[in-house]
C-alpha cells in the first residue's frame, strides 16, 4: 500500500518537488521547534507574560510551534509515504488544521501590530485598553476562533470543499483550481485584515520615531544652556523620551518579524492568485515558494532573541540555570 502510494505521489509531483518538500519540512520542524520552544520558555520562566506585548509574542510563538511540531512533520511523512492520499478523512482533517493555523497566524501579526501602535502612538490609551484582561482574552479568543469557524464552511460542504490536490500534496479548501468563490473570499479577508492595518500602524510608528529623535536632539541642545531651575523638567522629558525610544525598539523588532513574514509568505500568495491551476508557472517554483514561506516559523525566534533585550536576557538566565543544574548533576 505504501509503495503504491509513493508511486502515486511521484506521478503527480516531480522528484525535485518531493525533495524540496522533504527538505524544507524537516529543517523547519527542527529549527522552528527549537527556536519557538526557547522563546516560549523565556517568556514563561521570565514572567514576561505579565506585559500584554509579550502575551502577543507568546501567542504567535505558540502558533508557529504548532506548525513546526505537528503540521510540518505530517507534511514530511506525506511526502515520504502519502499517508492521506487515499484516506479522505485524514486529508481533510489535516487541511482544516493547517489552514486554520495559517489564518490564526495572520491574526497574530495583526494583533501584535495594533498593540505596538497603541503603545507607541496612543500611549495614553494603552493602560486603559490592555490593562483590562478581558480585552486581551477577548482578542486572543477572536484570533484563535475566527479562521477555524470560517473553514467550517468547506469542512461541512456549505461553501467550497476540501479536495485532494496531487500537485500540491494536500487537500485544498476550494472546489477546484480556480481562485473564486470561497477561495477569493478568504484571500480578500486575509489581505484586507493584515496589509492595510500593518501599513497604517507602522507608518504612524515610523513618523513617531522620527519625531521623537528630533525632540531628543533638541532636548540635548537645550540642556546645555538651561539653568538649574529647569534641570528637573529636562530630566523628566528625557526620561519620557527614553521610554518612548524603548517602546519604539520593541516596535521595530515586531516590524522585522512582520517583514520576514511578508517576504516569506507573500510571493506564494501572489503567485497563487496569478496561477491557481499551476499551469502558467513551473510547478517547481510553486513548491519552492510554498515551503520557503514556512521559514518565518524559525526565523522569528532568532529575531526575538537578538533584537529584544528583555527576551535575550531571559534566555541567558535560562541557559545559565540549565548549565548550573547540569554541573550539579554531573558532580
Amino acid at each position: 500500500m505504501a509503495e503504491n502510494t509513493t508511486l502515486g505521489l511521484e506521478s503527480a509531483m516531480s522528484h525535485d518537488q518531493l525533495v524540496i518538500i522533504k527538505t524544507f519540512t524537516i529543517v523547519t520542524s527542527i529549527l522552528g521547534t527549537a527556536g519557538n520552544t526557547l522563546t516560549i520558555l523565556a517568556i514563561i520562566k521570565g514572567k514576561l507574560y505579565q506585559k500584554s506585548s509579550f502575551i502577543f509574542i507568546l501567542n504567535l510563538s505558540i502558533c508557529n510551534l504548532i506548525h513546526c511540531v505537528i503540521l510540518h512533520p505530517l507534511l514530511a511523512i506525506q511526502a515520504f509515504h502519502g499517508i492521506w492520499t487515499y484516506r479522505k478523512w485524514s486529508c481533510i482533517a489535516f487541511a482544516y488544521g493547517l489552514f486554520s493555523n495559517l489564518g490564526t497566524e495572520l491574526w497574530g501579526y495583526t494583533c501584535i501590530t495594533i498593540n505596538r501602535y497603541i503603545c507607541v502612538v496612543k500611549h495614553h490609551l494603552y493602560a486603559r485598553i490592555y490593562g483590562d484582561k478581558r480585552v486581551v482574552i477577548g482578542t486572543l479568543a477572536v484570533t484563535w476562533l475566527f479562521y477555524p469557524i470560517l473553514f467550517l464552511f468547506p469542512l461541512t460542504g456549505l461553501w467550497g470543499n476540501f479536495v485532494y490536490a496531487p500537485r500540491k500534496l494536500i487537500c485544498y479548501p476550494f472546489a477546484d483550481y480556480n481562485c473564486n468563490g470561497f477561495c477569493l473570499f478568504i484571500y480578500v479577508i486575509a489581505i484586507s485584515s493584515t496589509a492595510p492595518v500593518i501599513l497604517f500602524c507602522y507608518g504612524s510608528i515610523i513618523h513617531k520615531y522620527i519625531k521623537t529623535q528630533r525632540k531628543v536632539g533638541l532636548g540635548r541642545e537645550k540642556s546645555s544652556v538651561k539653568t538649574s531651575k529647569n534641570d528637573l523638567t529636562i530630566v523628566k522629558t528625557d526620561s519620557e523620551r527614553s521610554r518612548t525610544l524603548s517602546e519604539l525598539k520593541m516596535a521595530f523588532t515586531i516590524l522585522a518579524v512582520i517583514t520576514v513574514f511578508a517576504g516569506c509568505r507573500m510571493p506564494f500568495m501572489i503567485l497563487y492568485l496569478y496561477d491557481p491551476s499551476m499551469s502558467k508557472v513551473n510547478p517547481l517554483i510553486h513548491t519552492v515558494l510554498i515551503y520557503f514561506g514556512s521559514c518565518s516559523n524559525w526565523i522569528n525566534p532568532i529575531i526575538y532573541s537578538f533584537t529584544n533585550k528583555t527576551i535575550f536576557t531571559s534566555l541567558k538566565k535560562l541557559f545559565t540555570t540549565w548549565k548550573k543544574t547540569f554541573i550539579v548533576q554531573t558532580e
